[in-house]
């Protein structure tokens, strides 16, 4: 089944499954294939209750969604348990926390069960961030990685649950919000004073109010974009919009900020590539219908090609990827330099050779490209595709470094 067929009946079933969209299915479909893909995009669960009532599945493959959504139930439980003594550790020493990502995106799915989970995201006051680690790991909770020195997060493990006590976002912490990284870090930590108790079922837990919950995902987003982006993450931001943001706040609260920070065009082309291919309504939500229309298929087009955070593409898409940095000569040594230390081990043990990780990673492009059968037409190709991509990035006004 080729890719741009098997998103067709994906994103299809998708508008019915959280939209109650009339669909018309193809006669045959490879649901084994459909279930794979689904599965590496961690939205299964989404469709499963909608697939099941139209009977559409092959039994081998309905008896591997059955046990998918199982352990995804089980998890989903434990998780939420795992959240909760978090939050009541956190209450008894006086941390103030607002969970991210994860139940606070479930909050807008109709069924927020349906919305798989991976690690438990949280944050607390830069001011509170050691003292939340401090007793994180005098009540158990285990350094992922020892010697962690994330300018932003660290991860730690308990009873097979990952959690990530952020006192920033990457995106920000990393400066690669341009001139903005202050002002969305005072937004931020002004959302924890005025953070909101949501509520699943009967658990009830801290978020960030609705901008900043919503900039959350926003800048997810927009930090993943050129790597490779999941469709979950895609949803999180269609189903935010769906229940929080009509016209009125997006004129009144979101797009002065979104307008500041760069990224009010990212928001309009998501959002309206929601609404063309996703089911998302356009009643009340009409501030972005001014969104360009080539646009929105090429930024689908380019999402379909890379796949879940890019797995589908990781050394097919390398060459690509290197060559579409729309920067100076500076900026594409400074990436060099980051990915370098990133993949050469030897820089972690040492210091002498950190400042050469630039020329590791050439060394590393070019055996990359020499192993391949057609080195000089596949980096013809390679050029074409970067060029594209630059364009694209342009277009959507991308601040990101």
């Amino acid at each position: 089944m080729q890719d741009r067929e098997k998103y067709k009946i994906i994103l299809d079933v998708i508008q019915a499954a959280l939209f109650q969209k009339d669909i018309e299915l193809p006669a045959k479909i490879e649901w084994k294939e459909i279930f794979q893909e689904m599965k590496d995009q961690t939205i299964a669960g989404i469709p499963y209750e909608w697939l099941c009532s139209q009977n559409v599945l092959d039994l081998e493959t309905k008896k591997q969604w059955d046990k998918l959504i199982m352990l995804q139930t089980a998890f989903w439980i434990k998780l939420i348990q795992e959240q909760e003594n978090l939050i009541q550790l956190m209450k008894q020493n006086h941390i103030h926390i607002v969970i991210l990502k994860g139940m606070a995106a479930a909050i807008y799915y109709p069924k927020p069960e349906v919305r798989s989970m991976g690690d438990i995201d949280f944050w607390v006051d830069p001011n509170d961030f050691q003292k939340a680690c401090k007793i994180m790991i005098e009540n158990g909770y285990r350094n992922v990685h020892e010697k962690q020195t994330s300018p932003h997060h660290i991860a730690f493990k308990k009873n097979k649950v990952t959690f990530e006590v952020h006192k920033s976002l990457s995106i920000i912490a990393r400066n690669h919000v341009g001139n903005h990284r202050e002002y969305l870090q005072t937004l931020m930590e002004n959302g924890l004073v005025l953070a909101e108790q949501k509520k699943i079922e009967h658990w009830e837990f801290p978020t960030f109010p609705r901008l900043q919950n919503g900039l959350v995902l926003l800048l997810h987003i927009a930090q993943h974009l050129k790597t490779g982006l999941g469709l979950r993450q895609i949803l999180d931001w269609s189903m935010f919009v769906n229940q929080e943001l009509d016209d009125e706040i997006w004129k009144t609260e979101f797009q002065p900020i979104l307008q500041k920070i760069g990224l009010e065009t990212m928001a309009i082309t998501v959002t309206r590539m929601s609404q063309i291919y996703l089911g998302l309504t356009t009643e009340g939500i009409t501030w972005c219908l001014s969104a360009d229309q080539k646009l929105c298929e090429k930024l689908l087009e380019y999402f379909i090609e890379k796949g879940n955070f890019g797995k589908k593409a990781a050394e097919k898409e390398r060459g690509v990827e290197v060559l579409s940095v729309d920067k100076n000569l500076l900026e594409f040594l400074k990436k060099l330099q980051y990915n370098g230390r990133n993949n050469w081990k030897l820089t972690e043990k040492y210091w002498i050779l950190r400042p050469f990780a630039w020329i590791y990673q050439i060394g590393l492009y070019i055996q990359l490209a020499l192993n391949r059968k057609h080195p000089i037409s596949t980096f013809r190709k390679d050029w074409k595709k970067s060029r594209e991509r630059i364009q694209l990035f342009r277009k959507l006004k991308l601040f990101i470094k």
